[in-house]
């Protein structure tokens, strides 16, 4: 599922949460003041008589104001009340419920992070990042828009957000705002320039380490804000290199030392 998709749905789940929660509240608001209206009982009052009533625990109303709202609810609210119940009993089913109350859960717990780390991509390269920086107990949040990538990051329990990290309204839940610094792991450089310019539109002091595929990439990296710029590629082959050397200097060190055929033949 990409990231526009799950967005979408978990929208729609939150208008679906949304639309639930006023039904029950007009109920409620419609028996409550009924009630206390044609009964001449306090506002607390009215609300136990609804609540009795949605719960078939009422007694028949004698006056015919009172008993008009008594049926009133009985009809309207008992079909709202199981209308609700299904709905949400479909979603939880669908484990739609589960995923939006995750997702807010972790909106919420990033939205309390202040000078903290945003890890952006959560390729191989982001995950060893958010692997390295949990050792170290900084805090970090990790954007992802692939559900596998998102699935992987979930199973080792860090903090994330599911969703396109170049979206701005994503960054301001993973608050950017208050963040210390801006890892952009995304495998397209071009995606993290652009990421890079966003977040600093967000928070100008937000420090940017950023990826790039191609050396060509780095001063467009370096103009659009990014502080720290790395090449994975390049640093691997260097590596490489450097243990090829150490390797060939060894072995020349290992042939300059042992004695050759002919000088062990002159000795004996």
């Amino acid at each position: 599922m990409g990231a526009s998709q799950h967005k979408m749905e978990m929208r729609k789940v939150r208008e679906e949460l949304k639309l639930l929660l006023l039904m029950a509240s007009l109920v409620l608001a419609y028996g409550t003041i009924g009630y206390s209206l044609t009964l001449g009982v306090s506002l607390e009052d009215g609300v136990a008589r609804t609540l009795e009533t949605l719960a078939f625990e009422h007694e028949n109303e004698d006056a015919a104001a009172p008993r008009f709202v008594q049926i009133t609810l009985l009809l309207v609210g008992v079909t709202l009340a199981w209308f609700i119940g299904w709905t949400l009993l479909d979603l939880v089913l669908n484990g739609k419920l589960t995923d939006y109350l995750k997702e807010v859960k972790s909106m919420i717990q990033a939205k309390a992070l202040k000078n903290h780390y945003i890890i952006c991509g959560a390729g191989r390269m982001g995950l060893q990042i958010a692997e390295l920086l949990s050792e170290k107990k900084i805090p970090f949040v990790v954007i992802e828009s692939d559900k596998a990538a998102s699935e992987r990051v979930a199973r080792h329990g860090f903090l994330l957000i599911e969703g396109d990290a170049l979206d701005e309204t994503i960054l301001e839940d993973a608050n950017a705002r208050e963040a210390k610094a801006l890892i952009a792991a995304i495998s397209q450089t071009e995606k993290n320039v652009l990421l890079t310019l966003v977040a600093k539109q967000i928070n100008k002091d937000i420090i940017v380490y950023a990826r790039a595929e191609h050396e060509t990439m780095v001063k467009p990296l370096h103009a659009a804000g990014a502080r720290h710029v790395v090449l994975p590629e390049v640093i691997g082959a260097r590596e490489i290199v450097g243990c090829i050397n150490r390797d060939e200097e060894g072995a020349n060190a290992e042939k300059a030392v042992k004695p050759t055929e002919s000088t062990q033949v002159k000795k004996a």
